[in-house]
């Protein structure tokens, strides 16, 4: 599996028209929600697409905000399977009422 660097990762996200920032081999964003429960929604959902896709996020949720770290840890980097959960949750986010 190729492990993307932080230029190939940056290009990557450009690419895909993802607005996440590259962090040391990982990519994060922050979803700001109406609330705590629609924040909770978004867990639940992304929750089932994780499970099928084995493949775990590092998240946080306080209030209104989930903050969302990917990497591929078995890699130590940031691979194919990161932009494909971020692709993911988007897709759930803009289908939110938040959006």
């Amino acid at each position: 599996m190729k492990v993307y660097n932080k230029t190939e990762t940056v290009e990557e996200l450009k690419t895909l028209n993802l607005e996440w920032d590259y962090k040391t081999n990982e990519i994060y964003k922050q979803f700001v929600f109406e609330s705590f429960k629609n924040a909770l929604d978004f867990i639940n959902q992304v929750a089932e697409i994780v499970e099928d896709l084995n493949h775990h996020p590092k998240w946080t949720n306080l209030y209104n905000k989930v903050d969302v770290s990917l990497t591929t840890n078995d890699y130590k980097g940031v691979t194919e399977k990161d932009f494909e959960l971020a692709l993911k949750m988007e897709e759930v986010f803009s289908n939110s009422s938040d959006s």
